[in-house]
This record gives C-alpha cells, structure tokens and sequence, in this order.
C-alpha cells in the first residue's frame, strides 16, 4: 500500500507541470487577453462614472426605478400645487407650466452638480402661505394682492439664491438642534396628510376655525382611506414601486367611474404662459415681512426634505 501511493503521487508531480506549461504557453499566445477581459469587466461606462453609481453600490437598472418612483411619489403636486395658488389668484393652467419648468430645471441642476437623489421644486408650504396668507383665502382674490405676493415670492427667492452663495442658509440650519431637524420631515407630513384630508373632504374649511372635521362621510372618504389602507399594506410586504403606482392607478380609475373626478379632455396640451404678476409698485411699506416669512419656510422646508431623505439613506 504504501509502495502504491508513493507511486500516484509521483505520478501527479509529473503531471502538474505539463498543466502548468500548458498555462504558460497560452499567456504566450495570449499575453493581453486577461488584462483586456478585465479591463472591459472594470471600466464602467459615462454614466456610471459621472455619478458613482457603482461605487455607492447601486446599478443603472436600480437608479432608474428609483427616478421612476420618485416621480410616482412627487406626480400628486401636479395637481394638487395648481389648486392651492388658484386659492391666490393665479391661473391654474400657467401655475402647473411653471411648476413642472421650475420643478425639472432645478432637479437637473442638483442632480449634475450636487449628485444627489433629491428632487427640487415649489413646496407646499411656500404655496400655503401664498395662497391663504399673503392672498388671502376668498374666492376672488384681489389682483393687487396676488401681484404683491408674486413679487414677494420673486424677492425671497433671489435672496436665497445669493445668500446661498456665501453658504449662509446651511451654516444657520446647521445650528438648528437636532430634535427640531427630526421634526421637520414629520411636521411636512402633517401638512401632506391635512391637504390630503381636504381632498378627501374629510376636513372642511371653517369660516371661524379656519378648518374642521366633515360630519358626514362621502364615496371620496371611503375611497380615500381604502387607498391609504392599500398603500400601507403593499409597504408593509415590501413592494417599494407597486405601493404608489398600484394605489394611485386604481383609485383614479374608481374616482373617474363615481363621478369624483372628471376624465381628463386631452392626453396632451399645449404649455400656457401668461404676462408676469411681478409688480414692485405694490409692495407696501412692511414687504420684508413677508420676505423673510417666505425665506424662512423655504430654507427649513428644504432643510427638512434633505435631512429626512438623506437621514433615510444613510
């Protein structure tokens, strides 16, 4: 037994060099095919390398269903930012053409110079305060208000854009405690769930309260609190993309049948533009008031969004 084995393994010494010089011949015949094979393994592509998406450990399919459904989770501003500034006074037809030139210019800009997943448009609370506190909240509002308030809008953003030069909008944010910057992103989702509550009809407004709970419940009611319920549970399972699509399809179609919204007249249209509202004559002696309200709510409107999404991420 022992002379047997002695026997194979010197029959496997000579072996393996006839396998290794095998080797080294085919890295003669073939001296860069590794190095090539590896290189087109490693490189990655334009897009790739422009914004590290492999390095950050995702892939371009995954980026791509993500903007899918960041749009999704966004898409309700198209109709909901319009119906608020209409409560001020501006044509919800130019309001939607300015909320999506706005909404996709300052996306594309952070998102090729800043990298970051976030997208940038009108925020609802901003529109709020516009509609029910600068315009007021009658039916007709006066055209001389709205132009005040369009300029004050004008006036707060051009103040934010240079003071972001000077970096000064992230160093007062930075200062701000830790259990206000938590707030935030739940504060923004109270104002989500009240504007949704109003769609709902499940909150009214109030002549004396400003708003209250509807004593009776409507088919929107039900509707929208089965969508929620729908919502929820798809989260709960894990579907991160069905959740927003599947509820918002099938609740739109339920919605179009019952009569509660109506079926849109055209797939297409053209964009609507009209002259511009800014008016500095109507500014009154206490504009910067306003100003510095509308500069507040946006710097923490924004500061909160990107604390809860990049909080989230990390």
């Amino acid at each position: 037994m022992g002379g047997s084995s002695s026997t194979v393994q010197a029959d496997a010494n000579e072996r393996t060099p006839l396998k290794h010089n095998g080797a080294k011949r085919a890295d003669n015949l073939y001296p860069n095919l590794e190095h090539k094979s590896q290189k087109i393994v490693e490189k990655p592509n334009l897009l790739d390398r422009y914004f590290s998406i492999s390095e950050r450990g995702s892939s371009i399919r995954t980026e791509f269903m993500a903007g899918i459904a960041n749009f999704v989770a966004n898409a309700y501003l198209l109709v909901l930012m319009p119906k608020i500034l209409e409560q001020g006074g501006v044509d919800p037809r130019i309001a939607i053409t300015a909320f999506v030139i706005s909404t996709t210019v300052g996306s594309l800009m952070v998102g090729l110079t800043a990298n970051l997943p976030v997208p940038v448009g009108p925020g609802l609370g901003c529109a709020a305060f516009f509609a029910y506190g600068l315009t007021g909240s009658s039916a007709k509002p006066d055209l001389n208000a709205t132009q005040m308030g369009i300029t004050c809008c004008f006036l707060s953003g051009m103040a934010m854009m240079v003071l972001s030069s000077f970096d000064l909008p992230r160093r007062v944010f930075g200062v701000v405690p830790k259990s206000v910057k938590d707030a935030m992103p739940i504060g923004l989702g109270l104002l989500l769930s009240l504007c949704g509550f109003q769609q709902m009809k499940l909150v009214v407004s109030d002549p004396y309260t400003g708003v209250r709970m509807s004593t009776s419940i409507g088919l929107s009611v039900i509707l929208g609190t089965a969508g929620a319920v729908l919502m929820a549970f798809l989260a709960h399972k894990g579907y991160d993309f069905t959740k927003f699509v599947a509820p918002i399809g099938i609740f739109t179609v339920l919605s179009w049948c019952f009569g509660l919204s109506a079926l849109p007249k055209a797939l297409f249209s053209i964009p609507a533009f009209g002259e511009t509202l800014i008016n500095f004559h109507e500014l009154g002696k206490f504009f910067w008031s306003p100003v510095f309200g509308l500069f507040m709510i946006c710097m923490f409107d924004i500061g909160g969004v990107v604390e809860g999404v990049c909080g989230f991420a990390d």
